[in-house]
């Protein structure tokens, strides 16, 4: 029924469309990404609250550049997305759209995570209308038939009186919470090239490492104080000096470090210097003393880290070889220079959040949208997060796929019996995701499902998604990936490696698996379980009657059989 209702929705797209027109102000919940203070801001479109504005109000109308860097997520199957608003009168100026500044970018994901941009045409009048028709996406055809997730990025350098979504009548639309998880926070100069929304080395830095990025631009003439102050509110992941320029000289720089890190005591902090504007040719005066700022960042490190100052890190753009032709220093607005610096500083800052991404898809950390007639795979993961808080330590987390997530402890429960008899004794939280890989799970573990709290146990079964798009040998070096990644993040928690439950059809090549990844278990020194030895015949063929039918999920009595195993290996 779904499916003929998105065909009907593109049908209806081709005749006169009614759209439905949705105000982000008006949501009960924050939905604007990128503010670091949401509950003083609410879903205005703006980067500051009024008590930041008073802080700095020698340079309020100088610091507050919009809307730069701000997003919407939301979900949609509408085959158009429509985006009208208007700006406050001072930037309501019609040449701004040839610079890029006040318009709008989206930007969406497949249902296997993979990000794409949507192409978008607009009209000026007295209000701004851009109109992004998601079927001329090359990736359209990859969205779930419930629709795809979308990020709207805000005009990035005018301020937005109101704004308003507009979809396809009757097509599916919801905005998404602000994320949880924690944030990176980037200060950095005010003066900045226009670059089209989305397409800043700070956007695309978010979009590759699917991570909340707060841009916090200040002028050159905010104190050192008032920028520690104020960078230091929000809770973030890390922090990144972007050349320090409101903080130049070396004092200032290093009081500024200090100040931050008593704040913060154990948050990273990531000094780099790709802003350099001049050329030795052209004002060699102002290339002379932009190169002199951007030595000093090795010189403060090392007088820093004498002082017993850790986590703190440096990234020179000039060791990030090789630059792209006609790139000095990163700092032209082009989309090559964005790409640039947005890798360059995803890969330092995955090296030091312990987030490293591999070449082969279950390395490569990523959402997915697969199950969405079951659930919300987003919306799933912030409740995960938000558990955790509330769960009672030391708690055993189960994390897989929809063989765990419908066994107990959710809406649908196949095992229900076996999870509250068995399972809930050690104190669970089932953390299993209707069809997730192991890639999808990596993405979890790095987005703090693991975070903040000791467990008595991690207990880990998954990889039967994997098997129609990957090798065993890429399964294992995901596996691999998987649990050092969890290890890092729970040292102290005993950890349990699980093969993979047979299923029909695969059964011969499940067997072989699943010693490979007993002897993964076995080099890493962690516990390992077959709890699906006892739903197969010794022939390897799978006992049908412990299958609900699909040949892939046990049903109620298969999980006693799963469960009657598995208890032999978890820690009381």
């Amino acid at each position: 029924m779904a499916f003929v209702m998105h065909i009907l929705l593109f049908a209806k797209a081709q005749q006169s469309v009614d759209y439905t027109w949705r105000d982000p102000s008006t949501v009960l919940f924050p939905v604007i990404e990128g503010q670091a203070w949401p509950t003083e801001t609410g879903n205005r479109i703006e980067r500051f609250p009024y008590r930041i504005k008073k802080i700095l109000k020698q340079d309020a109308g100088s610091f507050d550049t919009g809307a730069g860097g701000l997003s919407i997520s939301f979900i949609s199957n509408s085959p158009e997305i429509l985006v009208r608003y208007q700006l406050l009168p001072e930037n309501a100026t019609a040449h701004a759209h040839m610079y890029g500044v006040d318009g709008v970018g989206l930007f969406g994901t497949s249902k296997d995570g993979e990000w794409f941009e949507c192409p978008g045409t607009y009209s000026f009048a007295d209000s701004v209308t851009y109109r992004f028709n998601i079927r001329d996406s090359l990736k359209a055809i990859s969205l779930h038939q419930k629709g795809g997730v979308f990020k709207l990025y805000l005009p990035s350098g005018c301020r937005v009186q109101w704004l308003e979504v507009g979809s396809v009548a009757g097509a599916v639309f919801r905005y998404y919470p602000v994320r949880k998880e924690k944030p990176i926070v980037v200060f950095r100069t005010s003066l900045i090239q226009p670059v089209p929304p989305g397409k800043n080395w700070y956007t695309l830095l978010e979009r590759r490492l699917d991570r909340t990025v707060i841009d916090l631009p200040f002028p050159r003439s905010t104190t050192e104080k008032e920028v520690v102050n104020i960078m230091s509110e929000p809770d973030a992941a890390m922090y990144v000096l972007d050349c320090l320029p409101g903080l130049t000289g070396k004092l200032r720089i290093c009081q500024a470090v200090r100040s931050l890190r008593k704040v913060r005591s154990h948050v990273p902090i990531l000094l780099i210097d790709h802003a350099v504007s001049g050329t030795p040719g052209t004002y060699p005066e102002t290339y002379k003393k932009e190169i002199a700022v951007d030595q000093l960042p090795r010189e403060i490190i090392s007088e820093l880290q004498k002082e017993g100052v850790d986590q703190l890190y440096y990234l020179n753009m000039d060791e990030a070889e090789p630059l792209p032709k006609g790139i000095i220093k990163a700092v032209s607005a082009t989309d090559s220079a964005m790409q640039f610096c947005a890798m360059t500083c995803e890969k330092k800052i995955r090296g030091i959040l312990n987030e490293p991404s591999g070449q082969i898809t279950t390395t490569i950390p990523c959402t997915q949208y697969r199950d969405a007639n079951t659930y919300d795979w987003r919306d799933r993961h912030r409740e995960i997060l938000e558990l955790q808080k509330t769960a009672k330590e030391p708690v055993t987390i189960f994390l897989g796929n929809s063989i765990t997530h419908y066994w107990g402890g959710s809406s649908l429960q196949r095992g229900k019996d076996s999870w509250n008899n068995d399972i809930v004794l050690f104190n669970p939280v089932n953390a299993g995701f209707g069809w997730d890989r192991i890639e999808n799970v990596l993405w979890r573990v790095y987005h703090d499902e693991l975070d903040g709290f000791e467990a008595r146990q991690i207990v880990v079964l998954i990889g039967t998604n994997n098997l129609e798009y990957n090798t065993d040998k890429e399964i294992i070096e995901g596996l691999e990936q998987l649990m050092l990644a969890i290890r890092v993040r729970q040292s102290k928690a005993a950890l349990l490696l699980c093969g993979i439950i047979p299923r029909e059809g695969k059964e011969h090549r499940i067997q072989a698996l699943n010693k490979g990844i007993a002897q993964l278990a076995a080099s890493l020194r962690i516990d390992y379980a077959d709890p699906g030895k006892f739903l197969a015949e010794e022939d390897g063929k799978i006992i049908e009657q412990f299958f609900t039918g699909d040949g892939v999920h046990p049903n109620e009595a298969g999980y006693h059989r799963v469960s009657s195993e598995l208890i032999r290996h978890l820690v009381r």
